[in-house]
């Protein structure tokens, strides 16, 4: 049965899932398929995963629909990566006009042909190409329309390719934040409707949080036997192996707490709350805030920086290849997102010992710091109860030995092992792609 890192959900794990214990899995041949590798959690989740898997005697490839993102150059030497070919329009059709036997009725067919502005159609035939060329055992697929291309190209082909989704989002968050963003829900809204539809046909969904899978059986009506709960890696290296980053705020002796916060510059992250919390703290203390991303709100938030007197003491530095060793450096650790899949960098900089603070927001920040045992968690859009808690933790820091010691609980091996009991398992009794697609 799979195991879970302690949290305060203490149900029975054989309620929670199907994934029983099997058989090794050694030997299989694994796809993780992306849309690219972007700098994100997803994306350094995945190449942590298929380099272990590697390591325990599997073939492994990553197929990405786009060969394009700041991790290309950080994939294994022994794993393979992949890209989609964008072909022929008339070509994808065609191809799915072959293969409409394997697919039952037509109802389906009629429906997504409408919903072909978000779908990558074109790229169908290579993927389906590809897997009658390498033959996986087991694809692993996350994020956005690489799940229903998978589902659709494994059916193509004919193949009894086992296809797990690994959901890296709380679904249902992102069109309760967005419903004032019309752009952004209506993608979120064809997402929804095409999960719920082609995601029952998967032969085991699996979140990166139980706040992920809970949202995933709701939102969509899944079958609680094809979900799970597999924590994403976490990379867990040695505090005096990072040196402090070539940035003068890291240099000691040290003016004053430095406060640091890593992700992309997106609406969803919130770091305009951060901002407007660590303000309030400026009020009675000295501190200086690092936000090290990159994104579309970049200017938004410099111009909030700009327009609360605070150039002085807080920097945009942009992207950084090793963030892990910011949070080694620093003095507090803050995660101000309106929603996480999981949270992986609260768990990096645990790793390292840096306190931390978060927002309680969905999904995963609750299961990483037990409720609070960990680190000190903040009702969302409170910007004043941010600050008092970001003040507390600065005057007395969580022991770094604690932190790292629960963040260990999220390494690596711990995820191959339950990545390698999922292999074993849907290799051995996988049965969804034996059903008919209406």
């Amino acid at each position: 049965m799979i195991t879970y890192p302690n949290t305060t959900d203490r149900r029975p794990v054989a309620k929670r899932n199907a994934l029983d214990d099997k058989p090794d899995a050694e030997s299989r041949r694994i796809v993780f398929c992306l849309p690219a590798l972007a700098q994100g959690g997803m994306e350094r989740a995945t190449l942590m995963l298929a380099e272990a898997l590697c390591e325990h005697g599997c073939a492994v490839d990553i197929l990405l629909e786009r060969r394009v993102g700041g991790y290309l150059a950080d994939v294994a030497p022994a794993v393979g990566l992949h890209a989609l070919h964008k072909g022929a329009k008339w070509a994808a059709y065609a191809a799915l006009i072959r293969a409409w036997p394997r697919f039952g009725t037509s109802q389906w067919l009629r429906w997504l042909v409408g919903r072909r502005h978000y779908l990558p159609i074109r790229r169908l035939p290579s993927l389906a190409a590809y897997l009658k060329r390498t033959r996986p055992d087991v694809m692993f697929v996350s994020h956005g329309r690489m799940p229903i291309l998978a589902i659709l190209a494994v059916r193509m082909a004919g193949l009894s390719t086992r296809i797990v989704i690994i959901e890296h989002s709380t679904l249902s968050r992102w069109l309760e934040v967005f419903t004032d963003q019309p752009e952004k829900h209506d993608k979120w809204r064809y997402r929804v409707e095409l999960a719920r539809r082609f995601y029952p046909f998967a032969d085991r969904i699996v979140g990166v949080s139980h706040g992920v899978t809970e949202d995933l059986t709701r939102l969509l009506g899944l079958a609680p036997s094809k979900t799970g709960t597999i924590y994403n890696p976490v990379r867990l290296p040695e505090p005096t192996s990072l040196r402090p980053p070539a940035h003068p705020w890291f240099d000691t002796p040290r003016a004053c707490p430095l406060i640091v916060a890593v992700g992309r510059l997106v609406s969803e992250k919130d770091f305009a709350l951060l901002i407007d919390a660590f303000a309030e703290l400026r009020r009675h203390q000295a501190a200086r805030l690092m936000i090290i991303g990159e994104g579309e709100e970049r200017a938004s938030l410099e111009a909030r920086i700009a327009a609360l007197g605070l150039s002085a003491d807080v920097v945009l530095p942009g992207w950084w290849a090793d963030a892990q060793a910011a949070m080694a450096h620093s003095d507090l650790f803050v995660l101000s997102s309106r929603f996480e899949g999981l949270g992986l960098v609260l768990i990096e900089a645990m790793a390292v010992g840096c306190p931390v603070v978060s927002v309680d927001c969905p999904s995963g920040p609750r299961e990483i710091l037990d409720n609070g045992r960990y680190g000190t968690l903040v009702p969302m859009a409170e910007p004043v109860a941010l600050s008092r808690a970001m003040t507390a933790m600065l005057a007395a820091p969580t022991s770094a030995d604690t932190l790292r010691a629960r963040a260990a609980q999220f390494s690596t091996a711990n995820a191959v092992h339950e990545y390698m009991r999922l292999i074993a398992s849907v290799t051995a009794d996988g049965q969804a792609g034996e059903e008919t697609l209406t």
